[in-house]
């Protein structure tokens, strides 16, 4: 998960204190599986002052899979935040 979150973009750190702010990554049991890893149930939920902003939810294989379901996720997750290249944040 760390890798598929780097790889689309964004900046991690590590923290343990307690924040109303934080992305939480749900992976179901195995349902299934190919050399390059297994077939899950996946979920991320990103919770912006303690509500929950965006859930998105997918199926697909992880691990060393290409495009594994935890790359498409960390991708559109990254989509549905940044901002366009040549904006800075004013509607003009």
């Amino acid at each position: 998960m760390r890798r598929s979150l780097l790889a689309a973009g964004f900046t991690i750190e590590e923290s343990h204190l307690a924040t109303p702010n934080f992305l939480r990554v749900t992976i179901g049991s195995q349902q299934g599986y190919l050399e390059c890893g297994g077939m899950h149930n996946v979920r991320y939920e990103l919770a912006v002052d303690g509500q929950l902003a965006i859930d998105l939810r997918r199926k697909g294989y992880t691990g060393a899979c290409p495009m594994s379901v935890l790359d498409i996720l960390s991708v559109e997750l990254y989509g549905r935040l940044a901002l366009p290249a040549n904006s800075n944040g004013d509607d003009q």
